[in-house]
């Protein structure tokens, strides 16, 4: 059983990531989202560097075996503009100023200037298919996002939403990822829709997901082998499959699988 979700798909097979040929079958184009929230500037992190090659910290033996500079390197980023997604005692790799790999320059540019680029709401457009979500609500409902590349799925829950297709995320989202997300005027291939692809183009800086999809909506609680929690009311709504027999229904109630003590 899988949790209400829009589009809908089984999770165990149904693929959606950068180059799956049927991703927009089980998830929403990037398209459909006219704004991803970005967060608003804050005091800078507090940065730790060690060159690991040169001067590593004691009891750390050397490491100068990367041929890529920076992968000797241990660096982070502590509070600040960081404990708005990573909490205040996180000391996050990503939240530096000197991380490495695939747009590591944004990363760098993020911390540096004290605003991370992860959405802290949405605003979509209503006038498409997702003229659905209007007519339900979507507060307690789970955002997943893919990095525009795919190298993460980012989560979101919903606190808010307005009639007019805007949402707002709970403190604290998208930090499954690591990465930060890119904006247009940064990344401008990443995001085809982007205004500086348009004709003429017209400067753009809105940040750019991958495709997505919502889950953990009572109003998308329509497919076999669906449910839903109702936390408030402490309700579970089932859409049973075909297979199950309602006169003899089980719910587990197993709250711990492993306990692991003085390891």
């Amino acid at each position: 059983y899988t949790r209400a979700r829009y589009p809908n798909s089984d999770p165990e097979v149904d693929q959606w990531g950068y180059a799956s040929p049927n991703r927009l079958n089980y998830s929403i184009p990037a398209e459909l989202v006219l704004e991803w929230h970005q967060m608003e500037p804050m005091s800078l992190p507090t940065f730790t560097f060690f060159d690991f090659s040169e001067d590593p910290p004691p009891g750390v033996p050397h490491k100068n075996n990367s041929a890529q500079e920076g992968y000797n390197w241990y660096v982070s980023g502590h509070g600040g503009a960081c404990s708005e997604i990573w909490g205040e005692n996180a000391d996050s790799y990503w939240c530096s100023n000197a991380s490495q790999g695939g747009w590591a320059e944004v990363d760098a540019e993020c911390a540096m200037s004290g605003q991370m680029q992860l959405p802290v709401g949405m605003s979509y457009n209503s006038s498409s298919i997702l003229e659905r979500f209007q007519k339900i609500s979507l507060i307690g409902g789970i955002i997943f996002a893919w990095h525009s590349q795919s190298w993460a799925m980012h989560m979101f829950e919903i606190t808010n939403q307005s009639s007019s297709g805007d949402l707002i995320f709970a403190k604290g989202g998208g930090r499954q990822g690591g990465r930060n997300w890119c904006r247009c005027d940064q990344c401008t291939y990443a995001g085809p829709w982007c205004g500086q692809n348009q004709d003429p183009p017209v400067e753009d800086k809105r940040m750019i997901s991958g495709t997505w999809m919502v889950e953990n909506v009572l109003g998308e609680l329509d497919m076999p082998a669906e449910f839903y929690f109702d936390r408030q009311r402490k309700l579970l709504y089932v859409k049973p499959n075909a297979t199950v027999d309602m006169s003899d229904f089980k719910i587990g109630l197993m709250e711990q699988l492993i306990e692991v003590r003085n390891v």
